[in-house]
């Protein structure tokens, strides 16, 4: 918030009567925000948690097992270049402008994937949903900087986590039942039909215009889109390469030298983009801000690079219906949003840095547990019981950093901090996804039990390293 913003807000407080209540998430002017917000998070957690959840039928149906990695890394490359977008569009101008631009690119890819005719059609489609995504997730964080007054961004927060519940309910045994009745392409278009109506609740908010700090962001433009392009190409790079000369990969005939060196240029342009586009430091985990940038890219990266794995080992190797397999990530998300109100009720108690060290090692415990069940003699309700565990740690984890981001966001600069809490989470998540998918395609032909322990060992590994890391991220902010 510029100093034109705070002087609107003190003038504001000054007139305003002793006796009035204290703000709400759902009291006057905070009631079409909320709605509008919530109700877009929830639509953005059906789409993630439905096609996961029929992703598998997917893959088989239109013969892409081994592009099954990209089904979910290649949107999240994409979304990097719509992140950094709708960051510089939110602080330079609004964020309703990327809120609006996302949510056609979101409904387009629903669109795109949910008539394909192929597994290459569907990747375009899920690339342009991942653009949207990538948006919208931007422009929420920053309406709630731009909208919310600090006493609600906790509760705010605990309310996109809560956000999850009812898709988490329903989106697996709706998916999977439409999946297995009428077919996987109507779990995507119920996506897109309902978000439309969803995204008018938010056109009547107004937003008080930007002053001194967005001139100055708009005369110190970088080249951010151009890293964000570079670092997009990168991503699907590493994808591409890797998956696509796997079993069933359908990549040009390339030797293994020349696999590699493109391979290496993929990753090296990915992590030169990294360094551009996030805070510095980031990289290093310096203490303060990068460190938290940092976390958010460790643990959401170990969430959901093992979240895209588990319904597949359910459904392939123990032979469970979607609509079961689908509970898992029910479990996740139901935990997730536990954990998410237990630390908005003990914020004030428990220190960030102990939140962030017991959400990160319940959630490397919770994707161990879950990989016990890759062991045919070990029951399968194993893996909802260990995906709980560890979205009981994102719950802590993820409200604690955006909150300690939000904090420490330099004034006018909502919107850039809250696209490099979703940049380190997309490009790490995306990087992990193009390794383990690679991994998956190598090692699926001859056994799959160690395709799906190598997959979901790396998921682990990043949130160990988290859980390493986790004291760096308070330094310099309060809770």
């Amino acid at each position: 918030m510029d100093e034109g913003q705070h002087a609107i807000v003190d003038a504001a407080a000054a007139r305003a009567d002793r006796s009035t209540p204290a703000p709400h998430l759902m009291g006057p002017g905070y009631r079409a925000a909320t709605l509008g917000i919530v109700g877009l998070v929830s639509l953005i957690a059906y789409e993630a948690i439905g096609n996961a959840t029929v992703m598998p039928q997917v893959a088989a149906e239109l013969d892409g097992i081994a592009w099954y990695g990209f089904a979910f890394g290649g949107p999240l490359a994409a979304s990097i270049v719509g992140m950094v977008a709708s960051g510089r569009w939110a602080d330079e101008r609004s964020p309703l402008r990327s809120v609006g631009v996302g949510g056609a690119c979101f409904i387009t890819g629903l669109l795109i994937a949910s008539a394909a005719p192929s597994m290459a059609w569907l990747l375009g489609g899920r690339l342009v949903t991942g653009l949207g995504s990538g948006m919208l997730a931007v422009a929420l964080y920053a309406l709630v900087g731009r909208v919310y007054p600090a006493t609600l961004h906790a509760r705010i927060f605990a309310a996109f986590s809560a956000a999850w519940v009812l898709p988490s309910l329903i989106a697996p045994g709706l998916s999977g039942t439409l999946a297995q009745v009428l077919g996987w392409r109507w779990a995507m278009l119920l996506v897109a039909v309902l978000t439309l109506p969803v995204l008018m609740l938010i056109r009547p908010i107004r937003l008080e215009p930007m002053a001194g700090a967005a001139v100055a962001n708009a005369a110190g433009r970088d080249h951010r889109s151009l890293w964000a392009l570079l670092a997009a190409a990168g991503a699907l790079g590493m994808h591409a390469i890797g998956q696509g000369h796997g079993h069933g990969g359908t990549g040009p005939a390339v030797p293994a030298g020349a696999g590699a060196l493109l391979l290496a240029a993929a990753t090296l342009a990915l992590l030169a983009s990294a360094q551009r586009l996030l805070p510095r430091g980031t990289l290093t985990a310096r203490p303060g801000l990068p460190a938290a940038i940092a976390l958010s890219g460790l643990s959401q990266g170990a969430f959901f690079a093992a979240e895209a794995f588990i319904p597949l080992l359910l459904h392939r190797q123990r032979g469970i219906p979607l609509s079961i397999a689908g509970l898992a990530l029910t479990a996740g998300a139901l935990s997730w949003s536990m954990g998410a109100m237990y630390r908005a009720r003990v914020h004030t108690r428990v220190s960030a840095t102990q939140l962030l060290r017991r959400g990160l090692s319940m959630l490397a415990g919770g994707i161990a547990v879950s990989m016990l069940v890759i062991a045919p003699d070990v029951p399968f309700w194993i893996a909802p019981l260990g995906w709980a565990v560890a979205g009981g740690g994102m719950g802590l984890i993820s409200p604690t950093l955006s909150i300690l981001t939000l904090a420490m966001a330099a004034p006018g600069q909502q919107g850039r901090t809250g696209a490099s809490l979703r940049l380190s989470a997309a490009m790490t998540t995306t990087s992990a996804l193009a390794l383990s998918g690679a991994a998956f395609a190598v090692l699926i032909p001859t056994s799959a039990r160690a395709a799906f322990a190598v997959c979901l060992g790396i998921a682990a590994l990043l949130a160990v390293c988290g859980a390493c890391i986790a004291g760096r991220a308070e330094a310099a902010a309060e809770t």
